[in-house]
C-alpha cells in the first residue's frame, strides 16, 4: 500500500458522519447543475421563460468565464423574493397545495408529493441553478414588478450574499454573472478554449430559442451580435436556427392518440458528420435522448450513407405524467413511462414524412401532396406528353434537313420522295401522336427532353422548371426498393441460368459466401461449391438481369467477412446486414452512368421515380435529382 492509500484509510477510520456546510453542499452541487457557461447560460435562460419574458438579451464574454448576462422582459420579482431566490431549494415553480402544507408543518407522512413532480409544466423546478451559481462565481440579480416604481438588487458572491438594496431598473430581470469559478479554480482550469466554449453556449441559446419561437432571442458575444431571432412562427424559428430557407425542409405532423410530433426534416443529402444539427424538444423542453436519436437514426436509415447524420427538430408533446423530467439536474435526460410507444410512434410519423415520391425533396418547388397521390402505369410511357412539336424537334435529327418544313405540313401535302421508310414512319407517328397538356399533378418531374453525357437525364417540368436526374442514382434507388419489397415478403425472385456460371474467387470469400448459401438464396442467389475457392452460381436475383455476377457476389462476400460490424466469426445473421446487401446489389444491378437510353426508358425512369417514396435520394444520401427554377437561372445569369 502506498503512504497516501494509508493515510487517507487511517483518516477514513477516524472520521464521523457530520453535516456538510451549506457553502460546501452549493459548491458541491453546482458540479451537476453548471458543468461549464453554457450550463449556465441555459439555466437563467429556462428561468426568463419561465417568467413569462417575451423578450430575452445574452451577452458574453471571453467564452462566458468573464461574463454571462441575460436580460428578459419577464413579470420580475418582489423585494421579499429576491433573497429566497438565491437560497438551495427554494421556487416558485412547483405549487404546493395548502393542505400539504400543513400536514408537513404537523411532520405528517402522509402527505403524498410524487403527484406534484409528475405535473411539472415548467422549464425549471428543483431550485438549485441561482444558489449553485452564486457559490463559484460573483452574482447580481436586478429585478422589477411591472406596479414597482423601483428595482432591486441582490448581490452573492462566493456564497456570501450581501444586502438588498433599491436601484433603478426596467421592468423585468438582468442576471448578471461574473468571474465564473473562481471559487472553484480547478473547475475553471477544466474549462475547454474560449472558442469552443463560446460555440457551445451559442448552440445552447439556439436550443433554447426552438422552445420560445413566440421570444424574441438576442445573443451577443465580446459586444458583438451574433444573431437575433424575432418572435415568429415555430417553422421559420426552427428554419432561422438550422440556418436554411423554411421551404427547404420536409415538414411532419402527426397525432396517434395522446401523442403527437411536429418536425421539420432536413433532406436526406444534407447530411453531417455529427449530430450537432439535431434538436430534440418534449413538451417545449430542449432535452438529449436515447430513445428520439434512435427513432430519427431508423427513419432516415434507408436514405442516408452510414456514419452520416440528418439534420431536424423534431418536438414530441404527450400527456405530462407519461414523462419524468426529475432524472438529473441538468434536466437534460428524461425517462418515458412507456418508451416502446412513443419509439414507435416516431419512427412510423417521420418515415412516414420523409416517403414522398421524387419531388418531395425540399430544395425543388413541387407539391408534396400531389407527388404522394402521383401514378403512372408502367405500361402507358408511349401515351405521355405527346406533344407533336416537342416530338417533332426530337426526331428532326433522323430526318433530312429538306423535310424540316414539310414534317410541320398538313397530311394531304406530298411528302418528298427522298424519304426512306424510317423518315416516313417518323413523320407517320408525329400525324398520329394525340396533343395532350402535361399534367403537373400526375407528372411532376415532367418530359424528358435529352441525355447529357450519357449519365444525366434533363427534363422541362411543367412548371417551367429543368430538370436534371442522375440516371444511375435514381435507378439504384428504385432497384433497391423493388429488392427490399421481394426480400421482405419472403425472398427475392431468382432466374436460373441456362448455363451456370462458375466463379474463381478465393478460399476464403468462397467459404464466407457458402456458409450463408440459404440465406443467400433469400436473396436471389443459388450457388454450390466447386471446389478449390470456386462457385457455382445456378440461380441470380431477376431484377438485376445479366449484371456482372462475379463483381457482386466478390463485394459481398468482402462485406461479410471484412467490416468491423459484421466480424469473420459471423456472430450476427445475415438479416442484419441487408440493408447493405440489398445496397450493393442494387448498385450492381443499375443503370450505369455512360449508358445511352432512348426516350421512353428515360421517360418510364421518371414515372418511376414519381410513384417511388424514397427516390429523391439514393441509398447512400446522394440526391437524384435537382430542379433549375426561373428564380435559379436569373441568380446564375445576375438578373436578381
Amino acid at each position: 500500500m502506498l503512504p497516501e492509500q494509508q493515510d487517507l484509510g487511517e483518516n477514513l477510520s477516524a472520521s464521523t458522519i457530520h453535516r456538510l456546510p451549506d457553502h460546501l453542499v452549493n459548491l458541491i452541487a453546482a458540479g451537476e447543475v453548471v458543468e461549464r457557461p453554457a450550463g449556465v447560460v441555459k439555466e437563467l435562460v429556462e428561468n426568463a421563460l419561465d417568467a413569462g419574458a417575451t423578450s430575452i438579451e445574452i451577452e458574453t464574454k471571453a467564452g462566458g468565464k468573464d461574463l454571462i448576462e441575460i436580460t428578459d422582459d419577464g413579470r420580475g420579482m418582489s423585494p421579499e423574493e429576491l433573497p429566497f431566490a438565491v437560497k438551495r431549494h427554494c421556487t416558485s415553480k412547483l405549487k404546493i397545495p395548502t393542505s400539504f402544507s400543513e400536514d408537513l408543518l404537523n411532520h405528517s407522512h402522509e402527505a403524498d408529493f410524487s403527484t406534484i413532480l409528475e405535473d411539472i409544466r415548467t422549464l425549471g423546478f428543483r431550485g438549485e441553478a441561482l444558489p449553485s451559481i452564486a457559490s463559484t462565481a460573483c452574482l447580481s440579480i436586478i429585478s422589477r414588478l411591472p406596479e414597482a416604481s423601483e428595482a432591486w438588487i441582490q448581490e452573492v458572491k462566493g456564497g456570501e450574499i450581501a444586502p438588498l438594496r433599491p436601484v433603478a431598473g426596467a421592468q423585468g430581470t438582468k442576471v448578471r454573472v461574473s468571474d465564473l469559478f473562481f471559487a472553484t479554480p480547478a473547475r475553471r482550469k477544466f474549462l475547454k478554449s474560449t472558442r469552443v466554449e463560446d460555440s457551445r453556449i451559442e448552440n445552447m441559446v439556439r436550443r433554447l430559442a426552438l422552445c420560445a419561437p413566440h421570444v424574441s432571442f438576442r445573443l451577443k458575444r465580446d459586444n458583438r451580435e451574433v444573431f437575433y431571432f424575432p418572435a415568429q412562427p415555430a417553422g421559420d424559428r426552427a428554419a432561422a436556427v438550422m440556418g436554411a430557407p423554411a421551404s427547404t425542409f420536409i415538414p411532419c405532423q402527426s397525432h396517434r392518440g395522446q401523442l403527437s410530433v411536429t418536425a421539420w426534416l432536413g433532406s436526406p443529402s444534407q447530411t453531417r458528420s455529427t449530430g450537432y444539427s439535431q434538436f430534440f424538444l418534449v413538451n417545449g423542453r430542449s432535452v438529449t435522448d436515447k430513445v428520439l436519436q434512435m427513432a430519427l437514426r431508423v427513419a432516415y436509415r434507408p436514405l442516408i450513407e452510414r456514419g452520416r447524420f440528418p439534420i431536424a427538430v423534431v418536438h414530441l408533446q404527450l400527456p405530462y405524467e407519461e414523462v419524468d423530467v426529475n432524472v438529473h439536474p441538468t434536466k437534460n435526460e428524461l425517462r418515458f413511462r412507456d418508451e416502446g410507444k412513443v419509439r414507435g410512434f416516431l419512427i412510423h410519423a417521420l418515415s412516414e414524412a420523409l416517403s414522398g415520391g421524387a419531388g418531395v425533396t425540399t430544395s425543388f418547388a413541387f407539391d408534396k401532396k400531389a407527388l404522394q397521390k402521383a401514378a403512372f402505369p408502367l405500361n402507358k410511357t408511349s401515351d405521355f406528353a405527346q406533344d407533336k412539336n416537342a416530338l417533332n424537334h426530337r426526331l428532326m435529327s433522323a430526318l433530312s434537313p429538306e423535310m424540316e418544313k414539310a414534317s410541320f405540313a398538313p397530311a394531304s401535302q406530298a411528302m418528298p420522295s427522298r424519304l426512306n421508310e424510317t423518315q416516313a414512319l417518323a413523320v407517320r407517328l408525329l400525324e398520329e401522336a394525340k396533343v395532350t397538356e402535361i399534367d403537373e399533378k400526375k407528372y411532376p418531374l415532367g418530359e424528358p427532353i435529352t441525355q447529357i453525357f450519357e449519365t444525366y437525364i434533363l427534363a422541362r417540368a411543367p412548371n417551367g422548371a429543368l430538370i436534371l436526374v442522375d440516371q444511375h442514382a435514381a435507378h439504384e434507388r428504385l432497384t433497391i426498393e423493388k429488392l427490399r419489397d421481394q426480400f421482405l415478403e419472403g425472398g427475392i425472385r431468382s432466374q436460373t441460368l441456362l448455363m451456370p456460371e462458375i466463379l474463381e474467387i478465393g478460399e476464403m470469400l468462397a467459404k464466407t459466401l457458402l456458409e450463408k448459401s440459404a440465406e443467400l438464396e433469400k436473396l436471389g442467389f443459388i450457388i454450390e461449391d466447386f471446389g478449390a475457392g470456386s462457385l457455382m452460381v445456378r440461380g441470380t436475383p431477376s431484377l438485376l438481369g445479366s449484371g456482372a455476377v462475379e463483381s457482386l457476389l466478390r463485394d459481398m462476400a468482402e462485406e461479410l467477412t471484412f467490416l468491423d460490424d459484421f466480424p469473420a466469426k459471423k456472430a450476427k445473421a445475415l438479416e442484419e446486414k441487408i440493408e447493405d446487401i440489398l445496397a450493393t446489389m442494387a448498385c450492381h444491378g443499375s443503370i450505369r452512368a455512360g449508358r445511352r437510353l432512348n426516350h421512353a426508358e428515360m421517360s418510364q425512369l421518371l414515372r418511376d421515380m414519381e410513384t417511388n417514396p424514397r427516390a429523391g435520394n439514393c441509398p447512400h444520401g446522394r440526391p437524384t435529382w435537382v430542379s433549375l427554377g426561373k428564380e435559379d437561372l436569373e441568380k446564375i445569369f445576375g438578373r436578381t
